[in-house]
């Protein structure tokens, strides 16, 4: 019996399109425009190549919830790159009691595209 190929693509963001070293997100967050919503805030600097960071508020106590929320911006990133400014963006999740669902995030994303389109 033939092996089948998968049916599914594997959506994963390549190396190139995340921003690494403290000297990049410093970049960003100084020289940049931000916008905020409810449950994150973006930070970006207009640039040639689209690139991409996640920060996770430390007030969430345990890793599990930070790497939880930052796979969840991940994955929103992934599926909705259109309702993100071109060039260096820093996707920041902000803190609540409850962190926030998929939902969540995707709402505040888009609100945050129309503000990002009126700049």
């Amino acid at each position: 019996m033939l092996a089948s190929k998968n049916k599914f693509t594997i959506q994963k963001l390549k190396k190139e399109e995340i921003i690494r070293g403290r000297l990049s997100f410093g970049e960003v967050l100084k020289n940049g425009k931000k916008t905020s919503g409810k449950y994150t805030t973006l930070f970006y600097l207009p640039a040639e190549v689209q690139k991409i960071g996640f920060i996770v508020s430390r007030k969430y106590k345990k890793a599990i919830q930070r790497n939880r929320l930052r796979r969840l911006m991940r994955d929103v990133y992934r599926k909705h790159k259109d309702l993100f400014p071109a060039g260096k963006t820093l996707f920041y999740a902000k803190y609540f009691n409850q962190p926030p669902t998929y939902n969540n995030i995707l709402e505040d994303v888009k609100n945050n595209k129309l503000k990002t389109d009126r700049c």
